[in-house]
């Protein structure tokens, strides 16, 4: 990896990766989800709450034959998993995806998995954009309020269609607000405002684009 111009730094747990990230800026975290001290789990969920570089792109390392996240590690705020043991041109190829900002804004074929039925499918699409104007009033006004109960409220009930959406871009942002209000941080969660916006209307723009068949 290093011959290949990677530079690599291996943290001794999840403490240490956390401090690290909050100083450091890099294009991935490989992370162990068996860290000792502190879980892999946990520590995403702390990297996810840092002041600095929370949005890093977190890859799960597991020796489970696994080919896509699971539920689990998207509310951890994970971004993608690869499996033991790492073949480097496989590490390599996604580490340069990362480094553009791959992570999906809509996950499409985990959504056409999931739900087999066309119609299933376009009902849940739709539904979610015919509900934009209210959507949109319900995050605008929780954020005008900066009351964290209302934000989380807002939220929270918007990482439900988020879930069923599949759109793990947006799902890491908003843990991450979440975490923040439930940590008591309620002015890193009105920094999150814009970010969260922003791809609200990123996904929107992007699911009126699809047509199921």
């Amino acid at each position: 990896m290093k011959s290949q111009g990677v530079t690599i730094y291996e943290a001794e747990n999840g403490y240490e990766a956390v401090d690290f990230i909050n100083e450091f800026r890099c294009t991935a975290v490989l992370m162990n989800l068996y860290l000792p001290s502190m879980n892999g789990y946990e520590t995403t969920l702390k990297i996810r709450e840092l002041k600095n570089n929370s949005d890093v792109p977190i890859i799960a390392v597991t020796t489970e034959l696994v080919n896509e996240m699971s539920d689990e590690m998207i509310e951890a705020g994970f971004t993608s998993v690869i499996t033991k043991p790492l073949q480097k041109d496989v590490v390599l190829k996604l580490l340069q995806s990362l480094d553009k900002d791959s992570t999906p804004v809509f996950d499409y074929e985990k959504y056409v998995t999931t739900y087999k039925d066309v119609s299933l499918q376009q009902d849940i699409v739709q539904t979610f954009i015919d509900e934009e104007k209210s959507d949109t009033e319900r995050i605008h006004m929780a954020f005008q309020s900066g009351d964290g109960d209302e934000i989380y409220s807002a939220v929270h009930y918007m990482k439900g269609s988020f879930s069923y959406l599949k759109a793990t871009k947006i799902l890491i942002v908003t843990q991450v607000i979440l975490d923040h209000i439930k940590e008591g941080n309620l002015a890193l969660a009105l920094k999150q405002e814009k970010v969260f916006k922003s791809q609200y209307e990123e996904l929107l723009a992007e699911l009126k684009t699809y047509k199921f068949m």
